[in-house]
């Protein structure tokens, strides 16, 4: 999308606006995505993952949405809607899928985040070819001097695209507000039987913080919260797996 709303805004809004420009919109949308992913596990815990759903809904879609009057505007609209608003919505959004998909299957975290993490970079093999088609459905070349798209024709449809898309958007992100959830807790009788793969992992985790304790030189007893495998930001500090997996994720 980044050529085609360089070429609209080139051609409509701003004459001198350099195509470099257009690194802003991926840069601040994944910032804000990776700034949102913590607080959006935080929110998910207070609010509930339905509720949280429902605020991502209206931040992206939205988002999407209003660019079709940002972009007949000003660049700097289009770096809010699209980089900000929708990668904000995006990072909260996934924290919050993939809480709830592992608390369906404590055993199978690593199988059940790989499938969310594919299923998500596999989107664009879903929506380019829908945004090609709708903007460029006769593969018209860019200018060999401007590098740009000049068809009166084709960029008439950029600013349309984005309604398109993002009704798109609102219908899937409704239909997951719908259906997503926390597994429930189980009931008593069955709790030793439904939660047994769930302990072994819980204490796993546990064996490892009081491992970490000991090594810290520190004998204060676990708290709730560690007790339950979860583990504050301030000790999440102090693991190397930690840094191991933000430096992946660059």
């Amino acid at each position: 999308m980044a050529t085609y709303i360089m070429s609209y805004i080139a051609a409509n809004v701003d004459k001198d606006i350099s195509d470099s420009s257009a690194v802003w919109l991926s840069a601040l949308g994944l910032g804000c995505q990776g700034i949102a992913m913590p607080i959006g596990g935080l929110i998910g815990r207070k609010f509930g993952p339905r509720s949280t759903m429902i605020a991502t809904l209206i931040l992206g879609s939205g988002g999407i949405l209003l660019s079709y009057i940002a972009v007949q505007k000003t660049f700097i609209g289009v770096v809010f809607t699209v980089g900000i608003m929708f990668g904000l919505s995006m990072g909260v959004g996934y924290s919050v899928a993939i809480a709830c998909a592992v608390s369906w299957f404590p055993s199978r975290r690593g199988l059940i985040v790989g499938i969310i993490v594919g299923g998500f970079g596999l989107g664009s093999l879903v929506f380019t070819p829908i945004q090609t088609a709708y903007i460029n459905p006769t593969n018209l070349k860019v200018d060999n001097q401007t590098r740009r798209f000049t068809d009166p024709e084709l960029l008439d449809r950029v600013p349309k695209v984005f309604l398109v898309m993002g009704s798109i958007l609102a219908v899937l992100q409704l239909v997951a507000c719908i259906l997503v959830r926390m597994k429930p807790a189980p009931v008593k009788e069955n709790e030793n039987d439904e939660r047994s793969e769930h302990l072994k992992i819980r204490t796993s985790l546990t064996t490892d913080l009081k491992k970490d304790k000991l090594v810290a030189g520190n004998s204060k007893p676990l708290d709730d919260d560690e007790a339950e495998g979860n583990v504050r930001p301030g000790r999440l500090l102090r693991h190397i797996d930690y840094y191991l997996l933000f430096i992946m994720m660059l």
